[in-house]
């Protein structure tokens, strides 16, 4: 849980970074999608500190819509208007689930980052920041820096994947 906090902190802070450009006057409705998982609990415990008054956080979990879905996707964009989304969401089922269905998982999370990023796009949500991680990762690759380190998961090789296709 440590790692997720200090890892989070820095998360937290370059969406901090990107709220503080937009003036005070402005309403902000940050969205969370993935807001219940541990990743989400976390950010919410740092939202709760320091929140400006005109900034609104949406946590949503799978029970809120079926991201996979375009229709309840656009559904949560129409009723919560966006101004920024935090993508942590991914279809996961654990260590060895996500191994054994590699193929369902990274397509069921393809569909999804196309959909909120599709939705981003139509309701013009001015910032979109992804997380990419895991906690079971290959320990025999090194992370060097500028590398990302291999991920055993296919929820992660999407993210890793729509977020180069954003650079």
């Amino acid at each position: 849980m440590l790692y997720v906090m200090l890892f989070m902190k820095a998360q937290n802070s370059s969406l901090k970074n990107e709220l503080s450009k937009i003036d005070s006057g402005v309403d902000t409705v940050v969205l969370v999608t993935g807001g219940t998982g541990l990743v989400g609990r976390a950010v919410q415990a740092m939202s709760t500190v320091d929140s400006r008054s005109n900034e609104k956080w949406i946590f949503l979990g799978s029970k809120d819509g079926d991201l996979r879905s375009m229709d309840a996707t656009k559904a949560i964009f129409a009723k919560h208007k966006p101004t920024h989304v935090l993508h942590l969401a991914a279809f996961v089922g654990g260590l060895f689930r996500n191994l054994k269905y590699k193929v369902d998982f990274y397509r069921d999370n393809v569909q999804m980052n196309d959909n909120v990023m599709e939705c981003c796009k139509d309701y013009n949500v001015r910032v979109l920041l992804f997380l990419f991680s895991c906690l079971f990762t290959d320990l025999s690759i090194p992370n060097s820096a500028g590398s990302c380190r291999a991920c055993l998961h296919a929820f992660s090789q999407t993210k890793l994947a729509t977020q180069l296709t954003r650079q």
